[in-house]
């Protein structure tokens, strides 16, 4: 009898490391499908602008596109898919309004310098 409940024991013990292991290869590739391709990646960073109300479409979508990929890059947007997972949406949300912020303030000053003359000497947008 104990051999027998020893077996089952072990049969259990290998469906849960079956499981865990799948679940843990789906978990690699999703991330992996999240961080390598930019549409994916511009769809996150939209979803949370048009939530807190930032863009609309036509070229703000454009300028939206261009935030993720040159702005936030793979990292960035990493590092935001970190946090909603660790936090909440509305955390997410708010940390990009604020970079959104920030990033076409510096976009209005380098087409007012450029629209000058000026060459733009500041951060990199």
């Amino acid at each position: 009898m104990s051999r027998v409940m020893r077996l089952n024991r072990l049969e259990t013990h290998r469906r849960m490391f079956v499981f865990c292991s799948i679940m843990s290869c789906y978990s690699l590739a999703s991330w992996i499908w999240y961080t390598v391709f930019p549409t994916a990646r511009m769809q996150y960073v939209r979803k949370f602008l048009r939530v807190m109300d930032r863009i609309g479409t036509g070229p703000e979508k454009k300028l939206a596109n261009r935030f993720t990929i040159e702005y936030l890059r793979h990292d960035g947007v990493f590092t935001l898919r970190l946090v909603g997972k660790n936090s909440s949406d509305i955390v997410v949300a708010e940390i990009l309004a604020g970079l959104w912020d920030m990033y076409r303030t510096k976009k209005a000053a380098q087409i007012r310098n450029n629209s000058l003359g000026n060459e733009f000497e500041g951060e990199d947008v």
